[in-house]
């Protein structure tokens, strides 16, 4: 049914098929040529994945992606959470941290679960005095939710940063519930 889609002029299909030829392996060349086939017809999808993987492109088809995402502008608000992770990779890998950070706020923004250990990541490689604020601000709202990972990055992130007995306790307090939960 793929095939037949492909046939139809389904960039979706396209898009999908080409990135499980380049995941599996099997006819990577194949695969990249669908994605890009998708990318050239303006699928979003493609263009943001093909951005993350740009440096396993030709030269030629890198500068493709890169015209394709320069295109993208401001209109990041209406790209869904994978694709603007996608994308900061892209910006990442262009030494590009602030415009990575803002890919990630508005990925954040729209699913906190989904994308706070890569908003984190970037943070912590930018590493401006308002992004540790930032981190502890991340931590504590998945910490919140119940997350175990975000509980335990929190603790040790306050651990480390502590400046007074009261800044322990906290640690403490976040260690105790991880083991509570379980780890």
């Amino acid at each position: 049914w793929i095939h037949i889609a492909i046939e139809n002029g389904s960039t979706e299909a396209e898009f999908h098929y080409g990135k499980y030829l380049c995941q599996q392996s099997r006819d990577r060349d194949k695969g990249m040529q669908l994605l890009m086939d998708a990318a050239e017809k303006d699928n979003m999808d493609a263009i943001c994945y093909m951005a993350r993987n740009i440096t396993s492109l030709s030269a030629i088809n890198q500068n493709k992606i890169a015209n394709f995402v320069g295109k993208i502008g401001s209109a990041n608000d209406l790209l869904s959470v994978q694709q603007l992770i996608d994308l900061s990779y892209y910006f990442e890998d262009q030494n590009n941290l602030d415009s990575a950070i803002s890919m990630l706020e508005n990925a954040y923004t729209k699913e906190p679960a989904v994308s706070w250990t890569r908003y984190v990541e970037v943070l912590k490689e930018r590493s401006d005095s308002m992004d540790h604020i930032t981190i502890g601000k991340v931590y504590r709202q998945i910490a919140e939710t119940g997350n175990i990972s975000a509980i335990k990055d929190l603790a040790a992130y306050v651990e480390n940063k502590s400046s007074s007995a009261a800044d322990i306790k906290t640690a403490l307090y976040w260690y105790k519930i991880a083991a509570d939960a379980g780890d």
